[in-house]
């Protein structure tokens, strides 16, 4: 994908928040457009990337498998600029993700593929025992990149949970 023309930059969108599942069913949703709008500022994403959203999740007072703050996700849901991009941006869009998250987590340990729902999710294992999950929806239009945190692994939870 080509780069972005002068002046563009990439937008906080809440509506992004469509194409994730509602707090409910022992989930609570928080947006967070403030840590988006610090991510829109990022010059490297701007190139292939339209608008962004973040997203996180607790688990509910009745659904706590740990102690308060252990459980979270962390949702990032953009908007490419190409919704046409291939695979190959993909993966560097997960590998560059997932070493990010993971620099503070031991370090990626694996990454695998698989089917949750009916989509492919790829997963990615930090050595210290976070987890991360992308898949692309709205045709390829939309990534959505989890970073999942705890025992309740409520990153597999969002994904399962994602509009079919």
């Amino acid at each position: 994908m080509g780069s972005p023309r002068p002046g563009e930059t990439v937008q906080v969108d809440p509506d992004l928040l469509t194409f994730l599942p509602t707090g409910s069913n022992g989930l609570i949703r928080t947006a967070d457009p403030t840590t988006a709008a610090n991510i829109a500022t990022d010059t490297n994403l701007r190139a292939n990337t339209s608008a962004l959203m973040i997203a996180v999740y607790t688990p509910g007072a009745e659904s706590m498998s740990a102690g308060p703050g252990e459980d979270f996700a962390v949702v990032s849901v953009i908007r490419l600029r190409d919704p046409k991009a291939d695979e190959l941006w993909f993966r560097g869009w997960r590998d560059s993700y997932d070493s990010a998250v993971c620099a503070q987590a031991g370090g990626v340990a694996r990454n695998s593929e698989t089917t949750i729902g009916s989509r492919t999710v790829f997963v990615g294992s930090c050595a210290a025992g976070s987890f991360t999950y992308h898949t692309r929806v709205a045709d390829g239009a939309i990534v959505i990149s989890i970073n999942s945190i705890g025992p309740a692994n409520l990153g597999r939870i969002v994904m399962e949970r994602l509009a079919p």
